[in-house]
């Protein structure tokens, strides 16, 4: 019959899911070669500090990629000397390389959100962990100075330094750990200075009010009041008097409280003392109560629970 002719062609069932799978693996190959470009060029465009960062997701990334690439090529091989069906041995291919796009997909979309989101939220919380602690330095700076020193000051200003350009090269895990221990040091260190000082403060306010009283009483200095040391803040301060018919007194203002040594006799000892503790009390609210200690050889008195005597006095005080 002569003319132009169409007959509508249907392949064998197992032909035709055949030339399926050849379809679906060359589709998932081609997306395979076009992720890992991706993920190659993400992880490039990432900083060396996010790099270090978010390690364990390079890392993760980075083992996708060797494998992507070994299997490159391999997709499907047919060797029917296996014994194994060419259907068969599309459809293992097939499972095998799904899970390998899909992995990609994954680690792509990971990096992706890494280098986005995660790294921008991280990056503005660290940057203002960071002004939290240059804050936290500033505001307890005088007592810092006072009764940590300079060499402390100057290592966590350092660090703050340091801390500021790990915020700048994105060298975030770093900067984290680093900044947390900052803050806790300060913290604990500003605890400890403020209650120092509030205690030098109560002894500084104690010393003038003995001087008032001893002066009051008639006694004189002999000397300006002194630090034991004079490169410690919180060493003891020496106030000498003389009482003129009693002999002299010396008192030790500690951070806790107060002691004194006397070489006026037992009898007069309590008199004295008593009249001294009832003006601190009346004039400046200071209650004190000195104790003689048994068996030493001259008079010595303290505060009801102050510590033994010191030996010898130091350097000028403030008063």
């Amino acid at each position: 019959m002569s003319g132009q002719k169409y007959s509508a062609v249907r392949l064998q069932q197992e032909r035709q899911e055949k030339l399926n799978l050849r379809q679906t693996l060359e589709s998932l190959e081609t997306e395979t070669v076009a992720l890992c470009q991706q993920l190659d060029n993400t992880k490039n465009s990432m900083s060396e500090g996010l790099q270090a960062t978010f390690s364990k997701e390079i890392n993760m990334a980075q083992q996708w990629l060797k494998k992507a690439r070994s299997a490159a090529g391999h997709y499907y091989d047919y060797d029917d000397s296996e014994g194994d069906s060419e259907l068969f041995i599309l459809k293992t291919a097939g499972n095998r390389q799904r899970q390998l796009t899909a992995a990609g997909r994954g680690h792509l979309k990971s990096l992706q959100l890494t280098l986005t989101q995660k790294a921008d939220a991280m990056g503005q919380a660290l940057a203002k962990q960071l002004a939290d602690a240059n804050q936290q330095l500033f505001q307890q700076l005088h007592v810092l100075q006072l009764w940590c020193g300079e060499d402390s000051l100057n290592t966590w200003q350092q660090t703050l330094a340091q801390a500021n350009n790990l915020l700048k090269t994105e060298h975030y895990g770093t900067l984290q750990t680093q900044l947390t221990d900052l803050q806790r040091e300060l913290k604990e260190k500003g605890d400890w200075a403020s209650a120092q000082e509030e205690k030098h403060q109560r002894r500084l306010y104690l010393l003038k009010a003995l001087r008032q009283v001893a002066a009051e009483l008639g006694f004189a200095e002999l000397d300006t009041p002194q630090f034991e040391n004079n490169d410690d803040r919180g060493s003891r301060i020496l106030l000498s008097v003389d009482t003129y018919n009693q002999g002299r007194i010396d008192f030790y203002l500690t951070l806790e409280g107060l002691a004194s040594f006397s070489d006026m006799n037992h009898e007069r000892c309590p008199i004295e003392f008593g009249t001294l503790s009832q003006q601190l009390e009346a004039e400046f609210g200071v209650q004190t109560h000195f104790c003689s200690i048994e068996g030493s050889p001259e008079q010595s008195l303290r505060q009801k629970g102050e510590k033994e005597l010191p030996d010898d006095g130091g350097r000028m005080a403030e008063a």
